[in-house]
């Protein structure tokens, strides 16, 4: 349900939400269309939950950090399929406010912008999986 509101707020290609370990990025929930774990140096999630609010990229190929990251360039994409462009993500935090995951969107066309409430839509959904995970409602 989660997976499914974050991809009709930003009428995207994929949603997933994932969790990020000292190595890598699991991918926990997602389509069959993706891989099950990304290493941790070429995760974009590990750059998202760096970030206060939201991490946004229109254009994955044209950011100096990942223009040569194999999700992007298409040499091994997170996608089996389709190199990632456009990509929005928002940590999901522990009860302590520590980044655990994220909840993450992306295409395979860059998007020059977001809108407020997608940005809004999304950090709702952060919550909502921190809520699930840790059984609070």
């Amino acid at each position: 349900m989660i997976r499914t509101s974050a991809l009709n707020v930003f009428q995207a290609k994929e949603a997933y939400i994932s969790l990020i370990t000292e190595t890598e990025q699991v991918n926990k929930i997602r389509s069959s269309e993706m891989v099950d774990v990304v290493l941790r140096p070429i995760s974009l999630d590990a750059h998202a939950i760096l970030s206060q609010d939201i991490f946004f990229l229109p254009d994955a190929s044209t950011d100096w950090r990942f223009a040569q990251n194999p999700q992007v360039d298409g040499r091994t994409s997170g996608m089996k399929k389709s190199p990632i462009r456009f990509f929005a993500s928002v940590a999901v935090k522990s009860l302590t406010g520590q980044a655990i995951g994220a909840i993450s969107v992306f295409d395979s066309q860059p998007r020059a912008k977001i809108s407020n409430e997608q940005v809004h839509g999304l950090m709702s959904l952060a919550r909502q999986v921190t809520q699930l995970i840790y059984g609070k409602s």
